[in-house]
């Protein structure tokens, strides 16, 4: 709901079939028609940058409303998934959301990222080695989804074993929690089984870590809960959300490799000829089809977007997909070009709740794609890609490729 006299703002609709399969025509329109378009009962949804960047650290709009107002349960009820979506850090707000950064800030310090990106490039060669023969592979099921199996299971600390066990049903997991419609009762029980389940997997390794530490993220969350500064809950439940929240956005960058492609834009090749050109590509990317189209926020006060104020305890989701693609903001937006400058996009958010796994996911991205560069002197599609179709994340199902081995 909102105050004023202006016109009725313009319905968005991210479950119609067209906006799944390429949401950027109507993201135009609606940044055509104003500052704000309605997403449901009491959402809001926000298109252009210049708005998107300012609400990503607005004051007024935050990850858990006070006390009163608003919806006092979480979307998923009352269980352990409901449970999870109050816990994880990206709901979380002053002391616990603080603590629990730190942590993890702790674990992808730049040294730690150093590490883990000569583990990604070694495991990214080796990953691509049976497909040295120039043979058709899947960029998604033969690079992108094992590879950042990988890199997540050796930042967390996961055995082999238990990486097998939770990346699918992390995976289910994160695609639950859509910031855009109430989930059904079955997708809660879905979600509940397998938070109990992670949970469960997470407590043991939390507990193995206290008596025998190590260099992980396990180690640094179970340090955090001896010394008081974390409670066991929330160790557990931010290491299971690290799970499947560690994964769509590099996995989807990788996916979207194939828009850099001969078939598609043909900038693989501006690529592959200057090397310096691959974290610009890798931003690019971000850039043009951002991973995450949108992040949650409420309104915990009144808040003016435009000629309107909304309420407080009113949902905003604000679109990065849409803003990545502004034209007040970035020449020819819907042109993908590896050398563009200013590439200041805001596909990892911004304000308090940035991604704090920028710099890992980056350095991921970048060491697949040199390893792509290394093993192949060409690239193109073998096949059609198939989109994952989803009303937050833009993923791949499959995207077959085949090289020219170097």
């Amino acid at each position: 709901m909102s105050t004023g006299t202006a016109s009725r703002p313009p319905r968005f609709d991210a479950m119609d079939p067209d906006v799944l399969l390429d949401p950027y025509p109507r993201y135009r329109e609606l940044r055509a028609a104003g500052p704000l378009c309605r997403g449901g009962p009491g959402v809001w949804m926000v298109p252009r940058y210049a708005d998107v960047s300012a609400l990503l650290a607005h004051p007024a709009l935050t990850q858990r409303l006070p006390e009163g107002v608003g919806r006092d349960l979480p979307l998923f009820g009352t269980g352990p998934a409901g449970e999870l979506s109050g816990r994880m850090t990206s709901a979380l707000e002053g002391a616990d959301h603080e603590a629990v950064r730190k942590v993890l800030r702790t674990g992808l310090a730049p040294a730690a990222v150093g590490r883990l990106r000569a583990f990604t490039a070694t495991a990214a060669a080796r990953l691509l080695e049976p497909h040295a023969d120039g043979a058709p592979f899947d960029l998604v099921g033969d690079l992108a989804f094992p590879l950042q199996a990988e890199v997540v299971a050796r930042l967390v600390g996961l055995s082999d074993e238990d990486r097998a066990v939770v990346w699918p049903r992390a995976m289910t997991l994160g695609r639950t929690f859509i910031p855009y419609r109430i989930p059904g009762p079955e997708q809660v029980r879905v979600a509940d089984g397998i938070t109990t389940d992670l949970r469960e997997l997470l407590g043991r390794g939390l507990a193995e870590r206290a008596a025998e530490p190590r260099d992980d993220l396990l180690t640094a969350f179970a340090r955090a809960v001896s010394e008081g500064r974390v409670s066991r809950a929330l160790a557990v439940d931010n290491l299971v959300f690290l799970c499947f929240a560690g994964f769509e956005t590099t996995m989807n960058v990788l996916g979207s490799v194939s828009e850099l492609l001969p078939s598609r834009s043909g900038q693989w090749r501006v690529v592959a000829d200057d090397r310096a050109l691959v974290p610009a590509a890798v931003d690019e990317l971000l850039r043009f089809d951002a991973p995450a189209q949108y992040t949650i926020r409420l309104t915990s006060a009144r808040l003016a977007v435009g000629d309107r104020v909304l309420r407080p305890g009113r949902m905003v989701l604000l679109m990065m997909g849409s803003a990545n693609r502004d034209e007040r903001r970035f020449a020819d937006p819907d042109r993908l070009d590896v050398r563009r400058r200013d590439l200041r996009h805001v596909a990892f958010g911004g304000g308090p709740h940035h991604c704090v796994g920028r710099a890992l996911g980056r350095a991921v991205c970048e060491e697949a794609v040199g390893a792509l560069l290394d093993r192949f002197r060409e690239l193109d599609l073998a096949g059609e890609p198939v989109r994952a179709l989803h009303p937050n994340f833009r993923a791949h199902e499959s995207v077959p490729v085949r090289g020219t081995p170097c």
